[in-house]
């Protein structure tokens, strides 16, 4: 378990005349792999140093991905939470605006796995 700041594979493609990369964090257990699934640098840093922490690793077993949904649903559940905008909820969860940007934008409202993942981020 390593945190890797800005260690990366880079995959650049060519359509047309666009061109386009993606950067994927080569280790998964990292801040960067919490960055590149969506959440802050503060909070992917945060549930990072918590994951690291946690106590009797081989009693609690879960990766980093299910730790830190298991983090956002913890976070979600509070009350103060339930009657606020999207966006405010998204913000105090840590995602990062881009993905917000993404969730909330109109054209991608009937792609199912949004839609699934921004119910899951409004219910408890």
């Amino acid at each position: 378990m390593k945190n890797i700041p800005s260690t990366s594979w880079t995959i650049t493609w060519k359509a047309g005349t666009t061109k386009a990369s993606l950067d994927l964090p080569t280790d998964i257990e990292s801040v960067a792999a919490l960055e590149h699934l969506g959440l802050t640098r503060k909070v992917a840093g945060d549930v990072f140093e918590r994951y690291a922490k946690r106590p009797n690793p081989q009693q609690n077993p879960d990766g980093i991905l299910e730790y830190a949904f298991g983090e956002l649903n913890r976070l979600k559940a509070q009350p103060s939470l339930q009657d606020i905008p999207p966006r405010q909820v998204m913000n105090t969860l840590g995602i990062s605006n881009e993905l917000q940007d993404a969730l909330l934008n109109p054209r991608f409202t009937n792609s199912l796995s949004l839609k699934l993942f921004f119910i899951s981020s409004r219910t408890v």
